[in-house]
Formats: structure tokens, C-alpha cells, sequence
């Protein structure tokens, strides 16, 4: 699933998993939040304290492997 989102990131698009490695980044402490009137379009927040649920939910998760 991860392999399908790209993160505009210093002037370039990057695949979601270059941007995380980069930043040494895990999806999980990532949270998402729709941006009104841009379609398909999400601010990312990242907090390594775990307030965030991710990218992916653990149950699917647990399907995909």
C-alpha cells in the first residue's frame, strides 16, 4: 500500500518510503489530515511519542502480510 503514496519534499516528488528513510522516519508515528478543496491531498504530521495511528491501521496491516 505504501508503495502507491509520494510526499512532495524539497522541490521533488518522493516515494513515501525514500522520504521516510531519509528522515529515518516509521509510518507509525505518522498522522494524516485531509486538505480542504485538494483532492487526494494530506498534511503529515510525525510524532515519535505515539499520539499518531499511522499510515496504515494494524488490521490491515495484519492482512497485507
Amino acid at each position: 500500500m505504501l508503495d502507491f503514496c509520494h510526499v512532495y519534499a524539497d522541490h521533488q516528488s518522493l516515494p513515501l518510503h525514500v522520504f521516510l528513510e531519509r528522515r529515518n522516519w516509521a509510518q507509525e508515528h505518522i498522522g494524516l489530515r485531509h486538505v480542504p478543496h485538494l483532492r487526494d491531498c494530506y498534511e503529515m504530521f510525525y510524532d515519535i511519542g505515539g499520539s499518531y495511528s499511522g499510515i496504515l491501521k494494524k488490521t490491515l496491516l495484519m492482512i497485507l502480510y
